[in-house]
């Protein structure tokens, strides 16, 4: 399929090189690649390249111009703050490291830790996982829906329908990425994603699977969360209450990966609009975006103290960006002209909600690939 569409591409290409616009298109370039090498011999081109090598030479030029990861380097072994505030953190890291220690003990034989750690792949569910976890749940809202007297003939279907599900894919060893990888978007989004060395895609992942009493606790959990969603259903008279598993799946992923997180940034204008003029019926809040900042800096806290290799990474733009909040939080402290404090609480959350995801990017975003995917979801 990717083969058809490329040769696709060179057809349409072809085409339109050998068209009147195409002409037309490479005479511009040609006039304009003319231009430029006018431009470039222009005493006033020259004029330009002096200027900014005298302010290259500058002291101003000298900091601004040199290498940013340098100049972090330079500024954090330099810092007051910085050094006083490791002297301070080193008995809480001390504190973190025994506590890591202590957890990573405790987790082999945690059914807690194993279901954990089961949730924590969600590309590597496996479809007989995910149908067996859809029959435990659907035979609980079916059975809380007939202790109620609401099930329908079109909501008695829905538990024989994870019951089919789960008898065609109950041996499969398919799992979600594998499935993502063999579908049509999955090989798209690989092929413009791909790198000029063509590196394969990795291996599908595969969850820790659930065994003994954590598979029991777990199916268990989802039946009685299907029969309270069969008691919210007859309790407020809608089925929109199923979206409330959807919402709880999503809080799980974000807790537990918090990177996940990132592409509801990525679509705020989407996600943001949807919220505010289709979904005022359902009481969707418009105040999501600030329930993810704490949600994910809540997530990352827990990573934290839970993961002994995690380490808080660092970035250029982090002093800068960081210095102007705290210009901003000065204004906001010394501004008394205000009759209420409404007025300049809402001018300063505009200014720098929206920076505060910068901290959380730096912490999340781990390899290239990874923000390779997510700014090309952005855009």
């Amino acid at each position: 399929m990717a083969v058809n569409l490329l040769a696709t591409i060179q057809i349409l290409q072809q085409i339109f090189v050998n068209s009147l616009p195409g002409r037309l298109v490479k005479m511009i370039i040609a006039l304009l690649a003319g231009l430029n090498q006018v431009w470039l011999t222009s005493r006033f081109y020259r004029f330009l390249e002096q200027l900014s090598h005298l302010a290259a030479i500058s002291f101003t030029g000298r900091f601004l111009g040199a290498d940013p990861w340098s100049r972090l380097q330079t500024q954090t072994g330099a810092s007051l703050f910085l050094r006083l505030w490791r002297q301070a953190a080193r008995p809480l890291n001390a504190a973190r490291r025994a506590w890591t220690t202590w957890l990573a003990k405790q987790a082999g034989s945690s059914i807690t830790v194993a279901i954990l750690s089961h949730l924590a792949c969600p590309e590597g569910w496996q479809l007989s996982g995910i149908v067996r976890a859809g029959l435990a749940f659907g035979l609980g809202l079916g059975l809380g829906l007939t202790l109620y007297g609401l099930l329908t003939p079109v909501t008695a279907l829905l538990p024989f329908a994870i019951l089919g599900a789960y008898l065609l894919w109950r041996d499969t060893p398919a799992t979600i990425q594998a499935v993502w990888q063999d579908s049509l978007p999955g090989k798209a989004v690989t092929a413009l994603l791909a790198e000029a060395d063509e590196t394969p895609p990795p291996a599908p992942a595969i969850a820790p699977a659930l065994t003994g009493a954590a598979r029991y606790l777990m199916y268990g959990l989802l039946l009685l969360f299907g029969l309270f969603t069969g008691y919210l259903w007859h309790r407020f008279q809608t089925p929109y209450v199923l979206a409330l598993p959807v919402a709880l799946a999503l809080v799980q992923l974000i807790i537990l990966r918090p990177a996940a997180g990132l592409w509801a940034v990525a679509f705020y204008a989407e996600i943001d609009w949807f919220s505010r003029y289709k979904c005022q019926a359902f009481g969707l809040p418009s105040w999501w975006d600030e329930a993810l900042l704490v949600l994910m800096v809540f997530a990352v806290a827990a990573r934290w103290l839970t993961s002994r290799s995690f380490t808080w990474r660092s970035h250029p733009t982090l002093f800068p960006l960081t210095a102007f909040i705290a210009i901003m939080v000065a204004l906001f402290l010394i501004d008394d002209h205000y009759l209420r404090i409404s007025v300049p609480l809402e001018g300063f959350r505009v200014v720098v909600q929206h920076l505060l995801w910068f901290y959380l990017v730096v912490q999340l975003v781990r390899s290239q690939p990874q923000a390779k995917v997510l700014l090309t979801g952005f855009v």
